[in-house]
C-alpha cells in the first residue's frame, strides 16, 4: 500500500507533501546552483513606467492579441536612405480633390463603394475638411502618393522620423504625454487639426505620428510590402493601456481594404521630389529625415514588455510573477543540469520506489515508473532521461530530496534579472543549443558543445530535452502540466524562449521531455 501523500491544487501549483521520515534523505545534488529569481526592471523612470503599465494590463486583462504583436518587435538597427516625409497627415480635403482630379482624368464617377473614395466622406465626422483623411484603404492611399511623386513610408521610416538618431520611445520624448486625445469621444481624437497639441511632435516638428489617426505603412523592409500593410500609431478606440499603443515601435497589421475613420496616412519623397500638386497647388510641408543607421523595434530596456508579447496567454495571470520581489527577490537551487539516465536508474533501483513510498495518492493504478526505450537509453546513461510520465519526474524530484520546479520558477531562472529572451540573451542562433533545426540533432549530454547556459551556470533549458514542472492545468475538463523549454525535436526560435511553454497530458511519455530538480 502507498504511504498517503497529498496533492493540494493551489493557485495551478501542484504541492504534494511528504512523510517527514523519508523526505530529503538524499540531500541537494552537488551539481546543483544557487540562482537568484526575478527580472529586475530597468531603474529609468521612462522605462519602468512603461513596464508598470504592461504589469497593469495584465492584471486588468486588456493586454490581448493586438498588444501582444504591437509590441514583439524585436531591437535592430536599419540603414535607411534620406527622405522627406508629410510634416502632417495627408486631410481631408486634399485627398477629396485628388479623388475628383483622378475621376476627371478617366472621366468616370467614383462610386462611394470603389477604392478612392473615403469612407469618411460626407459622415458626421467629416465636417472638419482640414482633419487627416481616414476611411481609405491602403491602395487608395498609396495612390494618392503616387500621384505627388512619393509612396507609403516602410515601416522602418515611420520609427526613423518618430525616433531619430536619439531613439526615444514616443515621437516627442521619452515619457508618455497624454495631451493629444483630450476627448472622450474617440472620433474626436482621431479628427483634430494638425499639430493642435504641440507637446505630442517630434523635435524636427513631424506631428501627430502616435496620436490623431493612426497611419498606413507598406510594412517592414525585409518584407518589401509583400504581407500586406501595418498600421502606427494609437489608435483613438484603446483608452486602456494607450502608453504602450502609442510606442514609436508599436505598430501592428491590418488588412490592406480596411476604411477606418481612425486610419489615415502621409507620404514620403525622394530628396529633390516636385512639390507640385497635380490637381492644384503645391504640397503642404514635409520634414527631412537624413540618411543613417536607426534603432528600430522595442527598446532593451523595456524588459516586461517585450517578454509579456511573447508570453503564453494561458498564463497571463501569472506574469507577474516574474518580476522580481521588492525586497531583492528569492534564490533557490535548482540542478545544474537535466536529470541524467544513470541518475534516474539509482531511483529505479531503490526498494523504496519499488514499494510506492514516493507514488501520489492521485496516481493511476499500474502506471509504473520505467521510461519509455529504457533498454535503449540505457546504452548512454550519461545523457538526459526522456520518456517519463509527470507522476514519474514528480517522485523522483521527491526522491532526491527536491521537487519540481512551477512554471514561475522556471521561466525566472531561464530569463534571469536582466529579461532575456532566451537563457543566454535576445538573440537566436541555432549553433547554441541542441534544437530541432538540424536534421542530425540528437539528445546531447549536459553542456556538450553549445552555449545554452545562464549567467547562474544553468545548462540546456532552451534545448536539449523540454522539462516536466509541477504547474497543473485545466482545459476542457481535461487535466494537463505545464512543460517548459525546446528540445532535440523541436526547431526554433519560438519554441526555445525563455517563457515558452505548452500543456501536455500527466501520463505521456515522449522522448523530448525529461526533468529538472529544484532544491528548496
Amino acid at each position: 500500500m502507498k504511504p498517503r501523500l497529498h496533492l493540494v491544487v493551489l493557485t495551478g501549483v501542484v504541492l504534494v507533501t511528504l512523510p517527514l521520515t523519508y523526505s530529503n534523505f538524499r540531500g541537494a545534488r552537488v551539481d546543483s546552483v544557487s540562482v537568484h529569481l526575478g527580472v529586475s526592471p530597468d531603474q529609468r523612470p521612462e522605462a519602468r513606467a512603461v513596464d508598470d503599465e504592461v504589469l497593469k494590463a495584465m492584471d486588468r486583462g486588456y493586454f490581448g492579441s493586438e498588444l501582444r504583436e504591437r509590441l514583439n518587435k524585436p531591437n535592430a538597427i536599419v540603414q535607411l536612405d534620406a527622405f522627406l516625409i508629410d510634416r502632417c497627415e495627408v486631410r481631408q480635403i486634399d485627398f477629396e480633390r485628388f479623388a475628383k482630379w483622378k475621376e476627371g482624368l478617366v472621366r468616370t464617377p467614383v462610386p462611394r463603394d470603389s477604392q478612392l473614395s473615403s469612407a469618411s466622406t460626407g459622415d458626421r465626422i467629416a465636417g472638419r475638411l482640414k482633419s487627416p483623411a481616414t476611411g481609405v484603404t491602403a491602395s487608395a492611399a498609396s495612390q494618392y502618393c503616387s500621384a505627388m511623386r512619393g509612396r507609403l513610408p516602410w515601416a522602418e521610416e515611420l520609427e526613423a522620423a518618430g525616433g531619430g538618431v536619439q531613439s526615444p520611445l514616443y515621437p516627442w520624448g521619452n515619457e508618455y504625454v497624454p495631451d493629444a486625445w483630450p476627448y472622450e469621444n474617440p472620433d474626436r481624437n482621431s479628427q483634430q487639426e494638425c499639430a493642435v497639441h504641440a507637446s505630442s511632435s517630434t523635435p524636427d516638428g513631424i506631428h501627430d505620428l502616435a496620436s490623431n489617426a493612426m497611419e498606413w505603412s507598406m510594412g517592414p523592409l525585409a518584407d518589401k510590402g509583400l504581407h500586406g500593410r501595418l498600421a502606427h500609431g494609437a489608435p483613438a478606440l484603446r483608452t486602456s493601456g494607450r502608453p504602450l499603443y502609442a510606442l514609436n515601435a508599436a505598430w501592428v497589421s491590418v488588412d490592406p481594404e480596411t476604411r477606418s475613420h481612425h486610419l489615415g496616412f502621409r507620404c514620403v519623397y525622394p530628396l529633390g521630389a516636385s512639390g507640385f500638386r497635380p490637381w492644384s497647388g503645391t504640397r503642404a510641408e514635409v520634414a527631412l529625415v537624413r540618411s543613417g543607421h536607426y534603432r528600430v523595434g522595442l527598446a532593451t530596456d523595456l524588459r516586461l514588455a517585450r517578454l509579456a508579447a511573447l508570453f503564453p496567454p494561458e498564463l497571463h495571470d501569472r506574469f507577474a510573477a516574474l518580476v522580481e520581489e521588492p525586497a531583492g527577490g528569492e534564490t533557490l537551487r535548482i540542478g545544474a543540469c537535466e536529470v541524467t539516465r544513470s541518475e534516474y536508474a539509482a531511483f529505479l533501483r531503490d526498494p523504496m520506489v519499488k514499494l510506492g513510498w514516493f507514488g501520489n495518492e492521485n496516481e493511476p493504478d499500474g502506471l509504473g515508473y520505467l521510461p519509455a526505450e529504457w533498454e535503449s537509453q540505457l546504452e548512454d546513461s550519461s545523457l538526459p532521461v526522456t520518456g517519463i510520465n509527470w507522476w514519474a519526474a514528480d517522485a523522483y524530484a521527491r526522491w532526491s530530496g527536491g521537487r519540481l520546479p512551477t512554471v514561475d520558477e522556471w521561466q525566472r531562472i531561464a530569463t534571469g534579472k536582466d529579461g532575456t529572451i532566451y537563457p543566454w540573451g535576445d538573440s537566436y542562433s541555432s549553433d547554441r543549443l541542441v534544437a530541432g533545426d538540424s536534421p542530425d540533432s540528437r539528445v546531447q549530454r549536459c553542456g556538450l558543445a553549445n552555449d545554452d547556459v545562464t549567467d547562474d551556470g544553468v545548462f540546456d533549458l532552451a534545448g536539449n530535452v523540454s522539462e516536466w514542472t509541477r504547474t497543473i492545468d485545466f482545459q476542457s475538463g481535461r487535466l494537463s502540466m505545464w512543460v517548459v523549454g525546446g528540445n532535440w525535436l523541436l526547431p526554433g526560435p519560438e519554441l526555445s524562449r525563455s517563457v515558452s511553454g505548452r500543456r501536455v497530458p500527466l501520463s505521456h511519455q515522449s522522448q523530448a521531455i525529461g526533468l529538472r530538480v529544484l532544491y528548496d
